[in-house]
């Protein structure tokens, strides 16, 4: 009975450590860029957007870690874009329109996110800010960047870009089937 007992408390400690969720505080560290005004916002400009910060983005040297630039030349509207390139953010890869995700229309923090994304565009006001996410899941708490407070910018948006949705089942995934398949087996093994 006793090892029914802690093979069950270890089966429900995996199954605990498993499925908690993730939580994540977006700072300037994972700011890719901002767009003033980030207007107008939809599908099309917005993937626009963050993919003009990506392709100079990895272009320019010294980043991650750089300080900001704004970015002139050939941008996909006249808004002014600022590449903040944050030291958490690794070399982006180029999301497509098949990647783009409905808005998430909240006016709270956290943003709760069920499916991993590679990016997030929050749009505070008019302005709009890109973030690197890598496929995070849970609840994120997105900081307004450096020198936004005070301007009284609320959020809008956010959107979602970059799906990392794979068919590959993760480790977890498969430990807690094995912790399942040798519980089983444990059990009927008991009662013979």
């Amino acid at each position: 009975m006793k090892k029914l007992l802690s093979c069950f408390v270890f089966t429900a400690l995996m199954l605990f450590m498993a499925v908690s969720a993730s939580a994540l505080t977006l700072t300037n560290a994972y700011l890719i860029g901002t767009v003033e005004p980030g207007t107008p916002a939809n599908e099309a400009n917005e993937l626009a957007r963050l993919n003009y910060f990506i392709s100079n983005y990895n272009s320019i040297p010294g980043s991650p870690g750089m300080t900001a630039v704004v970015l002139t030349a050939s941008r996909p509207d006249t808004n002014t874009y600022t590449l903040v390139a944050g030291a958490s953010v690794p070399s982006p890869l180029l999301p497509n329109a098949a990647d783009y995700a409905t808005h998430i229309v909240t006016g709270s923090f956290p943003v709760s996110v069920t499916n991993p994304y590679n990016y997030i565009m929050a749009k505070f006001g008019q302005d709009s800010a890109y973030y690197w996410l890598g496929g995070v899941t849970g609840n994120i708490t997105i900081d307004l960047p450096t020198g936004w407070a005070e301007q009284g910018h609320g959020l809008s948006h956010v959107t979602l870009f970059g799906s990392t949705t794979t068919t590959v089942p993760e480790p977890g995934t498969l430990l807690l089937l094995g912790l399942g398949l040798l519980g089983v087996a444990g059990v009927r093994r008991l009662r013979k």
